[in-house]
């Protein structure tokens, strides 16, 4: 603090500091040291001037300054105890690079020295293994060498060319004046002619502007002199520190192998610092950067990262530009620190012209309802001081609200509100406001969404509006007029004319032609409400129709389906095979229907009734009984008296079993068809015929069904005769047999 007033303090006294605050006394006291080198860096002025003929002071690189401090830095590696290790080692680097002449050399000889150190102890930790605080300490050292070498270069050295090369030209500027002088004095001893005075004038202002052109050129070769150095010296060929490249770049590429987050920080900020040396080492490893920033899981090292991409956005602009909207990104992290980083360094950017403002602010925008505090009211300061730097708020509210309206986003339609009820509120210009009506309205024609709608129509509710603001609004009337069948569009637009009827506008709404103005809206609201009305029942209509088709094509799905599943459950039945006993059944009530007409031969049976002698039913009624058969399973029939004699001899029957095996289609409808057409009359035939006509309107399954039935009747017509003869063979044999009994 006596430093900060009077630098005597501390120049009178550095013997003392090294002895009492470097000492060997206070060896592991290393807060004491730092606030030692911090003391020591007030030598240095706070701004290095060009005209100064004294150069900045500077000790050997022998002086016992160093010494002691390289003492510190190599034996504090392996202090694992003690935690102000780093930030001391942070204030000897600032000490040897500010006040050391060759500063680059000791670092390079402090850095072999630790090195050794660290290869002396890979026997006691094994082989292959380093300790983490040892690894995280080498990492943060090789890259605050990398940061002040950088400013060492960029500060220190190009400083000292153009103060050198100012004395230079001051000392030859000097030179020409005397000799300027010694000319005068020869020449006003001579007689002057009168030409001779323009002449020398010219002269003169001529070797003036070659004198500025000549100090311009000396800038800009001290520049790229450093330039080169920089690009092409310090992080290439057999340099000190590009010989830590790899380690770097293994440590923060492969998480598994090096789990410790400490050490995996200091690595990403030192291949970041790393990066601000040069711009080609810079594109070599801004996609590795990046996809830290994007999936590291430690939100302390996202957060130092955004901070060093923020350095090397001033750095490099044209380098980090392509990636900004990965920085954009981390305003929606998950992490407080994160976010409250990010929009820093983007507000800082920013406003210093670093990056130029697009699209990718709505992202700013979103951060006025976080939900912490902080970063909301640094997000309203950002967009009050954006309102103030020209037009520039202007140019970027369109897009703000298209994308933070975008479903795809996922902003709530509450915070939308929230929002740009901030916003808009920072514009104040009639013009700009004017502008803006006609942009918004212009937007209708590229939304998708009817939630779009109501974004844009509540922003439109917002302004307040002038003469000319309205007549724009009524001059883009095609562009949001088939949008007001939407409720809250249609009540957005209400809100608007109920503002403009109470007066709220800019300055006196109408103006001085009242009345016409007054008309104007009256036309408008006319027009609101007929394509309101209109919007409604088209918007019904075609929510009908789409109702109605979604329920044709969902009828017409399911009846496929439902064909689809009786096809294939008719086919199952067709080809299921049958067992003995149901083809015994079968065959039992074929042989009862076909042994009825025999029946006739007998005087006694004669009287009894039999199907035949039925009158027939109506033909529907027929259909629906041969359809129940078809689909109920079969069940054995009561047999008359001559059906249970052909009961008690199964064998004849299984002979027409095996026949009617080889037709598996054989429904119930077939069967009772077949005995009809045996029994029944000529009558009853003449019936059937219009029950075939009327089954050809039917759908093309039930034709299927009754050709099917047709090629059954054959069949069962021949089986009956075949029945019939073994009918008559049989009972014959049983009247025989009666008589040898008897």
């Amino acid at each position: 603090m006596c430093a900060a007033s009077e630098v005597s303090i501390i120049t009178a006294n550095v013997q003392v500091i090294i002895d009492h605050g470097l000492g060997d006394k206070n060896k592991d006291d290393y807060l004491l040291a730092q606030h030692s080198c911090n003391a020591l860096l007030k030598i240095v002025p706070s701004k290095l001037k060009q005209d100064d003929p004294d150069a900045p002071p500077k000790f050997k690189p022998d002086h016992a300054l160093f010494l002691k401090l390289e003492e510190l830095i190599v034996s504090g590696l392996t202090n694992k105890d003690n935690r102000d290790y780093m930030p001391m080692a942070r204030s000897a680097m600032r000490v040897i690079y500010q006040l050391g002449e060759g500063p680059d050399q000791l670092m390079e000889v402090i850095i072999r020295k630790i090195v050794a150190a660290v290869n002396d102890k890979l026997p006691e930790m094994g082989e292959g293994k380093i300790e983490a605080h040892i690894l995280q300490r080498l990492c943060f050292l090789v890259g605050e060498i990398s940061l002040n070498q950088l400013n060492y270069l960029d500060v220190n050295v190009y400083t000292e060319l153009k103060r050198r090369n100012y004395l230079r030209e001051a000392k030859a500027e000097k030179e020409k004046r005397k000799a300027a002088e010694k000319k005068q004095k020869r020449q006003s001893m001579m007689r002057a002619t009168a030409l001779s005075t323009p002449m020398n004038a010219t002269t003169t202002g001529a070797e003036d502007d070659d004198m500025g052109i000549v100090g311009a050129e000396a800038d800009d070769a001290e520049a790229e002199f450093i330039q080169q150095v920089t690009e092409k010296e310090i992080l290439t060929g057999d340099s000190m520190l590009a010989q830590f490249e790899p380690l770097l770049v293994a440590i923060c590429s492969n998480h598994a192998k090096f789990p410790d987050k400490d050490t995996r920080c200091a690595a990403a900020l030192a291949l970041c610092k790393f990066m601000l040396m040069s711009s080609d080492f810079a594109n070599k490893h801004l996609r590795l950067v990046f996809t830290m920033l994007e999936k590291e899981k430690e939100p302390t090292i996202r957060a130092n990262l955004i901070i060093a991409l923020g350095d090397l956005s001033v750095r490099f602009p044209n380098n980090v530009e392509p990636w900004t909207p990965k920085m954009y990104a981390r305003l929606h992290d998950g992490s407080y620190k994160v976010r409250y980083n990010t929009l820093t360094i983007l507000t800082h950017l920013i406003f210093n012209d670093m990056i130029k403002v697009k699209g990718q602010i709505s992202d700013i925008a979103f951060c006025i309802v976080d939900k912490e505090d902080k970063i909301s009211m640094r997000s309203k300061l950002f967009f009050s001081e954006l309102a103030k730097k020209g037009n520039t708020l202007y140019n970027v509210m369109p897009d703000i609200v298209s994308r933070l309206s975008d479903p795809e986003v996922g902003v709530k339609e509450e915070d939308f509100r929230v929002v740009m009820k901030y916003i808009i509120g920072l514009i104040e210009k009639d013009k700009l406001l004017e502008s803006l009506v006609e942009k918004l309205c212009h937007r209708f024609r590229a939304t998708r969404t009817k939630r779009q709608w109501r974004d844009i129509a509540f922003c439109l509710s917002l302004f307040p509006y002038s003469d000319k603001g309205f007549k724009k609004l009524a001059e883009n009337f095609g562009c949001w007029g088939d949008k007001l069948h939407e409720d809250q569009v249609y009540e957005s637009f209400l809100a608007i004319f109920g503002g403009i009827k109470k007066g709220v506008g800019r300055g006196p709404v109408g103006g001085g032609n009242r009345e016409a103005f007054k008309q104007l809206v009256e036309e408008l609201e006319a027009k609101v409400e007929e394509a309101r009305s209109k919007g409604v029942e088209d918007d019904t209509a075609d929510r009908r129709a789409r109702e109605a088709r979604e329920g044709k094509k969902g009828k017409k799905d399911r009846k496929g389906r439902r064909g689809e599943h009786d096809s294939d459950s008719s086919d199952m039945e067709d080809f299921q095979p049958e067992d003995d006993n149901a083809s015994h059944r079968r065959e039992t009530r074929k042989s009862k229907q076909f042994t009825q007409p025999t029946e006739d031969t007998s005087p006694e049976k004669r009287l009894a009734p039999t199907p035949s002698k039925k009158p027939s039913e109506n033909e529907d009624n027929e259909s629906e009984d041969e359809e129940e058969e078809e689909q109920s399973p079969e069940k054995p029939r009561k047999s008359s008296r001559r059906g249970g004699a052909e009961e008690q001899s199964p064998e004849k029957p299984k002979k027409s079993s095996r026949h009617h095996h080889q037709q598996p289609e054989e429904p119930e409808k077939s069967r009772k068809g077949s005995s009809r057409r045996v029994i029944a009359s000529d009558t009853e035939e003449q019936e059937q015929t219009p029950e075939k006509s009327r089954s050809s309107g039917r759908s093309r399954r039930q034709e299927e069904v009754v050709q099917s039935s047709e090629k059954s009747r054959k069949t069962a017509s021949r089986s009956s005769r075949h029945n019939d003869s073994e009918n008559e063979r049989s009972r014959g044999d049983r009247e025989r047999s009666s008589r040898r009994n008897r």
